[in-house]
């Protein structure tokens, strides 16, 4: 059984680590609101370039590889994690996936964004194309446009390849996100419901330099290069929240210890005391007798 001493020093151990977590819970915090607030920015300026897509697309008629869908061919699989770890179940989750996917189509290609999915197919020796880690500590657009301009060159270049999906975890609030596949290429027809008021927008002829066929190529490349960085941000806020989450748990834990320790710290005590007084008393009473 363990000391007084010894129990006091776990005591110490636990707070030391209780200060750590609860540190971590809040840059885990402050990391997800400026994220959120990256994600938010990027709205308008994706739904900006999918009502430009919506207007060029109303006037001609277009074959842009992108849009092309193939009925033959293999998936190009882009799995997403983070670089580090102390984030719960947000990495396994991805890996689990992967591996689902990649049973069920084993001729598929993989790309790989994240350190710890890169480490797990290297370690378990698994092929894949090319790999971007320490990417998320300064994630911003030129990174992921980097990225995407790979993912559309592969496309084009690999007729084999038949889509090129995502699979990351989508984020909803700091405590929930959900693994999910997103279509990255080819594109469908960017269409939401546009009003009568909006054809008639639409309707209206246009000058354009450069030509019409070159804007819309420069606008679905600069979409999928917003997309790309939409969903990494989306996994990057989700693992922050991941994060929040598991430090906010691993807080909690340290509070019961330290709650237990302490009790058994005073139990320990107690029991030292009354030995004192009972030697104390029985030295007295040997000493009366």
């Amino acid at each position: 059984m363990a000391s007084l001493k010894e129990i006091r020093k776990r005591i110490g151990s636990v707070k030391k680590t209780k200060k750590i977590t609860k540190a971590m819970n809040m840059v885990a915090a402050a990391k997800l609101r400026r994220t959120e607030r990256k994600l938010m920015s990027l709205r308008p300026y994706a739904d900006s370039l999918i009502n430009l897509i919506q207007t060029i697309n109303f006037h001609i008629i277009t074959d842009h590889p992108f849009y092309k869908k193939r009925e033959e061919g293999e998936p190009l699989y882009v799995f997403i994690t983070s670089d580090k770890g102390l984030c719960g179940a947000f990495n396994s989750r991805i890996i689990k996936k992967s591996e689902e996917l990649i049973n069920n189509n084993p001729n598929s290609k993989v790309v790989l964004i994240g350190k710890k999915i890169k480490k797990h197919y290297d370690r378990h020796g698994y092929n894949y194309e090319k790999a971007y880690i320490n990417i998320f500590d300064e994630l911003n657009y030129n990174i992921t446009k980097k990225i995407s301009n790979y993912l559309a060159d592969y496309f084009v270049e690999n007729q084999n390849i038949q889509e090129v999906i995502f699979v990351f975890n989508r984020f909803k609030n700091s405590i929930v996100s959900k693994v999910t596949t997103e279509k990255f290429l080819p594109r469908k027809e960017e269409e939401k419901e546009i009003s009568e008021e909006k054809k008639e927008e639409m309707r209206k002829i246009y000058i354009t330099e450069p030509d019409i066929k070159t804007m819309l190529t420069y606008s679905i490349n600069e979409y999928l290069e917003a997309e790309a960085y939409r969903i990494s941000l989306e996994s990057l806020a989700s693992e922050h929240g991941a994060r929040m989450a598991a430090m906010d748990a691993a807080t909690d834990n340290a509070n019961d210890m330290i709650e237990n320790l302490t009790k058994e710290a005073n139990r320990k005590r107690q029991a030292e005391i009354t030995t004192e007084i009972n030697e104390i008393v029985g030295g007295a009473n040997a000493l009366e007798g």
